[in-house]
């Protein structure tokens, strides 16, 4: 092994830790060093640096190398870029272009800021580097977001955490997502955002409400587009777009309703609460997602006339990119039964049951139904069952991988697990997902908890599923304190197991748990709390967000672009 060869790979060791992005600075550096000692050469003749007129925290950088560099075997570039007062970050390596212009795409940058950069060419082993200096000033955040407020104690171990913004306050409209920093020293600082493109899946055109989203191995993200907007819409369809905005794909708009329908099927379409990573359930590229559908059970069973009480439920469909095919897998009538499994806003929250009223929307039409079940979340999980939370029905259920039953349920309506203790209940949860241990990690909003088991208040709650005894212990929860009581979210929500033992949670909601009504203004908080069983929290992120309902959920990253 040469000795170039030898320094860079000592330089991706240090690529993990945010100390090492100095570290791997310094060693490309030596190892730039060595090869400038070496016969041949590449040369950068120039660079530039422009900020996008799009997007104030994107820089496309510039650089012109010579013909030799450019036909030079293997030369790659890099850049290293820094602010006063913010650690260094350095890029990913891209090949040089064959035209002898090469634009190297930065980003993870605050608003209003000076840069410094340094440009590397690095050729293959026996060639020659040579560095470029240059700098440039990033722009403002979008207008709606300069009104909020973010107040960061302690620091959080996740470089990086993006959440979905739905906002319109006297400074306009944000329909999109930022990116926190709530690691350096200046946190909490947004260092990425993309506002949402328009579409025309409403019929008109219009900048749609976005949901959850999710990072792919290679760095794209795929998220939700709410369509006509809101969660109970039935024209959502999925994006995939680069770290830099560019839309990759779409999924196909596939829903409709038919008022008195033949074939007792009245509406489909997809669902806007998840959608998993490309290829996680075995079947190549294709996405698994939730999606709707609408039937009239009690027209059927002759217990109300025809249309009057529609029953909205929720599939699971999978969508094929390369077919554009969007077809479902899963149909919750044939296993749940609507007309006994449902709540009521006797037996559970008033404002959000089975029984809540709503419409399906599907571009210009809709339909009027009862929200049966709203499920919220899907997980692939290590077993290979399919997790889905159910929550107007606090019901978790296990389908098989075939979807041809379910495999196990824990919850309020069949449960194959036993509560020795009534206060490890869980009630109208978010985003469940089964642990390598096991174990059942969710968020428990806690809507119509009974008083007996400590009413209304939110946590993320760990379960032990002992397979023996059948039951469901809780073995770590975290309760954000509020005053004499705890935070309640009545919606939305997150609890992730992050790599360190810690957990991060969302409470995307802020509601008064003694009048049930929304407090104004919402502080919506993001907690990483630690391990211990009664867990306290690590860090807080507190958010005023003027004119947003709920924050839908959290995703904490290590890049954005590939830069460390």
């Amino acid at each position: 092994m040469n000795k170039f060869a030898l320094e860079l790979r000592h330089a991706r060791r240090w690529i993990p830790g945010r100390r090492g992005i100095s570290m791997i600075g310094v060693a490309v550096a030596a190892a730039a060093v060595l090869l400038a000692a070496s016969p041949g050469y590449a040369d950068i003749v120039g660079t530039s640096a422009s900020v996008r007129s799009n997007n104030s925290l994107i820089v496309d950088l510039k650089v012109t190398t010579d013909d030799e560099t450019t036909s030079g075997r293997g030369t790659k570039l890099f850049v290293t870029y820094q602010a006063a007062g913010v650690d260094p970050l350095v890029s990913r390596f891209i090949p040089v272009s064959s035209t002898g212009l090469t634009t190297i795409t930065i980003g993870r940058l605050r608003a209003d800021t000076t840069y410094t950069y340094t440009v590397d060419a690095i050729g293959h082993p026996g060639g020659r580097a040579e560095t470029a200096y240059g700098s440039f000033t990033t722009g403002s955040l979008p207008a709606p977001l300069l009104l909020n407020t973010y107040r960061l104690t302690g620091r959080m171990t996740s470089p990086l955490v993006i959440l979905p913004i739905n906002q319109t306050n006297a400074n306009g409209t944000f329909r999109g997502y930022v990116a926190f920093d709530l690691n350096a020293p200046d946190a909490p600082r947004i260092v990425w955002y993309y506002s949402n493109a328009p579409s025309v899946a409403s019929g008109v055109p219009q900048v749609d409400t976005v949901g959850g989203i999710v990072q792919e191995p290679h760095g794209n993200f795929l998220f939700a587009d709410g369509g006509s907007g809101g969660p109970i819409t039935a024209d959502v369809f999925y994006r995939e777009i680069k770290p830099d905005g560019t839309i990759i794909r779409e999924s196909p708009r596939t829903c409709y309703v038919t008022p008195g329908p033949e074939d007792g099927i009245w509406g489909r379409g997809n669902g806007f609460h998840e959608q998993l990573l490309p290829g996680v359930y075995g079947v190549y590229d294709t996405v698994l997602h939730l999606g709707q559908i609408v039937k009239d059970p009690f027209f059927d069973a002759g217990l109300a006339p025809q249309g009057a009480r529609l029953q909205l439920g929720t599939t699971i469909r999978r969508w094929d990119p390369w077919t554009q095919t969007d077809l479902e897998v899963w149909n919750p009538f044939d296993f749940l039964d609507p007309l006994t499994e449902r709540t009521t806003g006797m037996n559970s929250d008033p404002g959000a049951n089975s029984n809540s009223r709503g419409l399906m929307r599907c571009a210009t039409a809709s339909l009027p139904i009862e929200q049966w079940t709203h499920a919220n979340s899907l997980q692939v999980a290590p077993t290979g069952e399919v997790l889905m939370s159910l929550r107007h029905l606090d019901t978790v259920i296990a389908i098989s991988p075939s979807f041809d039953r379910i495999a196990w349920r824990i919850g309020r309506f069949g449960s194959d697990f036993a509560f020795p203790e009534p206060s490890h209940k869980f009630y109208h949860e978010h985003f469940v997902r089964m642990l390598e241990n096991g174990h059942l990690l969710l968020f428990d909003n806690g809507n119509g908890r009974p008083a007996g088991e400590g009413g209304q208040y939110s946590r993320a709650l760990e379960l032990v599923l002992n397979r023996d005894a059948m039951t469901a212990t809780k073995v770590w929860e975290y309760r954000h304190p509020v005053g004499d009581g705890y935070k309640y979210a009545d919606k939305v929500g997150i609890a992730q197991r992050l790599e360190n033992g810690n957990t991060l949670v969302l409470f995307g909601a802020d509601v008064d748990p003694s009048t049930l009504a929304v407090r104004n203004p919402q502080t919506f908080t993001l907690v990483e709390a630690d391990a211990s069983p009664e867990a306290a929290a690590v860090a807080v992120l507190d958010m005023l967000i003027p004119g947003s309902a709920v924050v839908y959920r959290a995703l904490p990253v290590r890049t954005l672009f590939g830069e460390r």
